[in-house]
């Protein structure tokens, strides 16, 4: 009897240490901090770790600014929620996709067996800080959120119930990775939902594939060489929006791992891509036909005057970078395929430069939602141009100005989805494109020549 009373002080000492020990840390930092330079990290470690000081100075070659979050067990949620909210302000066309999954994911968590009343709150308070971030919330405001215990704290608990419930939905799929006996359903409640719980590979794809953000995860221990490694969730060549450092962390109670959040640093210039790009292919960029500047890191943020060097250029690469503007194309005299994929553009101005040639432009993934300036592309065969924010069939009228396009790719954007589910779309967009061989991937075929076949 003695003995066991013994024990149970014990117990109760070592979490008395345990408490202690977190309010230490609570007090000492933040849950998430200001944005410091990226080179703070090098005071962390001794000057004669080559190993870690060399990792740094890798990092900063990618990266300006780290903000570190509270070691609490909940890092990975934290950093990843003020992360991606972040990103939403000022890109409208994520914000608007996000927060339809948003609104409707307390339904499908319902659905899955989670009590109504017990997850509205945490909901209620995820959705207001979204739709803040909707009306342009500052950087400022949105840190001061995630520093609020309690606020910061129900959107930890809402991203841990998305990820359970990915994990559940997919539990076939997600049963591969547990160890043990457990079952999916008793892995997320001991390790998932609770707070304060570290997460793992297993957390990132269900959460990432329940989201659908890719987080780019750049990893600084002690293993490989002088160079930090990254692994993209998922592994389907989106182009990131989140970026996490991942260390070992480095208090030995409660805290295995060290998350937090990294930020690029300037963007990558086309001067010096080019660089890059003849010291790998061991080519002069002005004399080759072909150049390819797609996802570069530091993304390209601007098309400048150094894209007029390339004279002999018939295909340019640009895509997956972070492109707001179509510009400096003049000296393009010979292009024949542009390719601006997966940027930030919003409008076709700037193209008039290379009207005289262009004959295929690739430009899914933005957010175009006027035509305005296509029309000067008189031998343009190709379009592709899905997952934009075409609205008005007004703009897609202004593709009937193209006289030689016959290759059209248009899914993606709302006048598609609208009409493809009134199931009259190929009919409406093949009418006001007469000429048209190809739509969507599928080739087009009109009723006469339906009519010759069966004759």
């Amino acid at each position: 009897m003695a003995d066991h009373q013994g024990t149970g002080n014990y117990d109760e000492a070592i979490m008395a240490q345990v408490d202690n020990i977190q309010k230490e840390i609570a007090d000492i930092h933040k849950l998430v901090s200001d944005k410091m330079d990226i080179t703070c990290l090098e005071n962390e470690y001794a000057m004669d770790d080559f190993v870690y000081q060399s990792k740094i100075k890798d990092l900063a070659l990618t990266y300006s600014h780290v903000r570190k979050t509270r070691g609490d067990g909940n890092c990975f949620y934290r950093a990843f929620g003020f992360s991606y909210l972040q990103e939403l302000i000022g890109n409208q066309k994520e914000y608007e996709r996000f927060h339809s999954l948003a609104s409707q994911s307390k339904d499908e968590l319902v659905s899955l067996g989670f009590p109504s009343f017990t997850i509205e709150d945490f909901h209620q308070v995820f959705m207001e800080t979204i739709e803040a971030v909707g009306k342009e919330q500052s950087v400022e405001e949105l840190e001061k959120i995630f520093c609020d215990d309690g606020l910061s704290n129900y959107i930890v608990v809402y991203l841990r119930l998305l990820t359970s419930a990915q994990l559940q939905r997919k539990s076939d799929f997600f049963q591969n990775f547990i160890e043990g006996e457990r079952s999916i359903k008793e892995f997320c409640s001991q390790e998932v939902e609770p707070m304060a719980k570290e997460s793992d590979h297993i957390h990132i794809i269900a959460l990432t594939d329940a989201l659908g953000v890719c987080v780019r995860v750049v990893y600084m221990d002690r293993g490989g060489d002088s160079s930090v490694n990254h692994h993209d969730f998922p592994e389907d060549g989106s182009r990131p929006l989140v970026f996490l450092l991942y260390r070992p962390g480095h208090y030995d109670v409660s805290v295995k791992f060290d998350v937090s959040l990294i930020v690029l640093s300037k963007g990558t210039t086309i001067k010096d891509a080019l660089a890059s790009w003849e010291k790998k292919n061991e080519q002069k960029a002005s004399e080759s036909t072909e150049i390819k500047l797609y996802a570069q890191y530091p993304p390209i943020e601007k098309m400048d005057a150094s894209l007029s060097t390339l004279s002999c250029c018939e295909k340019l690469s640009l895509s997956t970078n972070c492109i707001e503007k179509i510009a400096n194309l003049n000296g393009l005299r010979n292009i024949k395929i542009l390719s601006l994929g997966r940027n930030n553009i919003k409008n076709l101005n700037g193209l008039e430069a290379v009207a005289d040639t262009l004959e295929e432009l690739w430009i899914s993934y933005n957010n175009i939602e006027k035509l305005k300036g296509i029309g000067v592309l008189k031998k343009l065969k190709v379009l592709y141009m899905s997952n934009n924010q075409v609205k008005a069939w007004d703009e897609f009228q202004k593709l009937a100005e193209l006289p030689l396009l016959e290759d059209l790719l248009f899914v993606g954007n709302p006048l598609e989805e609208k009409h493809s589910a009134d199931g009259d779309w190929r009919e409406q967009a093949t009418k006001r494109l007469p000429r048209l061989k190809k739509l969507d991937g599928v080739p087009v075929v009109r009723q006469d020549e339906e009519e010759e076949e069966e004759s």
